[in-house]
């Protein structure tokens, strides 16, 4: 929570800064819907993992759902957000992999 009101205030401190300099600062309906709907996506993640901590996962597992998290949102970003695929991004998503292997490896 409190992470999530400080991200709060440095956005709003962003947004103010940029309109008092003159940019143009536009909020459309189909902006708030994918707001909500993103915000919910982190509330439920954020939700499933304490839950998941709270019947017993360890702790250090949080690093393979992280590494998952972050693979996930760059090969949907390939795939339904038609992101540019470049060597670094693929060997990221290659580098995520491997360290997860070599985490299941040592039984985290």
């Amino acid at each position: 929570m409190v992470v999530s009101a400080v991200a709060f205030l440095v956005n709003l401190t962003i947004v103010l800064t940029m309109k008092a300099h003159g940019q143009e600062i536009t909020l459309r309906r189909e902006s708030v819907l994918f707001l909500i709907l993103a915000g919910l996506a982190a509330a439920g993640v954020d939700m499933f993992g304490l839950f998941a901590y709270n019947r017993g996962l360890k702790v250090t597992s949080s690093l393979i759902i992280n590494a998952t998290t972050t693979g996930i949102v760059l090969i949907v970003g390939f795939f339904a957000l038609s992101e540019p695929v470049s060597g670094f991004r693929l060997a990221a998503i290659g580098l995520i992999a491997a360290g997860m292997l070599l985490l299941n490896a040592q039984g985290v």
